[in-house]
This record gives C-alpha cells, structure tokens and sequence, in this order.
C-alpha cells in the first residue's frame, strides 16, 4: 500500500446529530455520571427523538453554517494546491480505494486545463445552437445529432475535425505549462 501522508485540508463539520450528541456528553460529564458510551448513545437517540423541532432546527442551522463555511474552506484549499499535489493526494486515495475505502472520490484540479470537445460534440454544440432541435427531449436531440453527424459530408467533418485537432493541440501544450508550473 502506498504510504501518503494525507494533504492538509478543512474537516468536514460535525452533523447536527453530532452536534447535539456532544452536548449530551458534556451534561453528562457535568453531571459527574461515568460516560458508557454505548449507553449514552441509546439515551441521545431517544433524547434526539423527543427534542422539539425548533432545538433540532437549531442544530440542523449550526451544521448548515459551518458546512458552508466548510465549503468555502475546501475551495479555497483546492485552488491552492499544484498540480504534484493533487497527484500525490489522487494515489493516496487510490490505494485507499483498492484496500477497501470506497467512498474516496478523486479529486479533480479546478485550476488544470480543461479538455476540449472533440469534433463530434463540436457538431452537436453547434446544432443545438441553431435551436431547430430546441422542443425534443434531451435523448432524442441526441438521436437526431448522432444521425445528422452520420450524414453529414466529409468536408464539414473534415472541418469540425481539424478545429478539434487545433484545440487538442493547445490543450496538451496548456497542460504541459500547466504541469510544469510549481
């Protein structure tokens, strides 16, 4: 297994339920009463069960404030992470997620270069701003796309090709900048 150290990111906030468990918890230590936790957890849940709707809204307000802020947070750090980070923290996570951790999503690079359509979309794009295909349903503009790519000449795929092979070029030497940049 790859051994990583994780990046320094924001920690996700405590849920609302967490929020009033540890409450729970102080009162109880506050209390002088011995902490068994396995106790404690049933006699939260059917606290949390009785409480009334405006203390759980309190609860549930903290967390939405603190994971916007949380949010804004992980923004922030992940515009400030270069390209050998992300990579670092991608194989980290990868080996996580092959030793059984499956809920480890890849990060993706806000700042990196973003890929260009190919020829094809480029086509499509351009139909559907003739907005001839603008009242079908989303499945079958992508029938009629597919069927007018199809028969349309080779001069104007010929075309849509060549911008995409243009694009694809400023693409790898943006990337290439891009990853060389530290």
């Amino acid at each position: 297994m790859l051994l990583v150290q994780p990046l320094d990111m924001p920690k996700r906030p405590a849920t609302s339920w967490s929020l009033f468990f540890k409450d729970h918890l102080d009162e109880v230590r506050a209390s002088g009463r011995p902490i068994v936790p396995t106790q404690e957890t049933v006699v939260a849940a059917a606290l949390w069960q009785q409480l009334p709707s405006a203390q759980k809204h309190a609860y549930e307000d903290k967390f939405k404030v603190a994971f916007e802020q949380y949010k804004k947070d992980l923004n922030q750090r992940l515009q400030e992470l270069t390209p050998e980070e992300y990579k670092l923290e991608n194989a980290r996570r990868q080996a996580l997620r092959a030793a059984g951790r499956k809920s480890l999503p890849r990060l993706k690079d806000p700042n990196a270069p973003k890929r260009p359509l190919t020829s094809y979309f480029r086509f499509a794009q351009d139909l559907r701003q003739t907005g001839k295909y603008a009242k079908l349903p989303l499945e079958e503009q992508a029938k009629a796309f597919a069927s007018a790519w199809a028969s349309a000449p080779k001069a104007e795929k010929e075309l849509y090709q060549e911008q995409a092979r243009v694009a694809i070029d400023k693409y790898k030497a943006e990337k290439a900048a891009y990853e060389g940049k530290d």
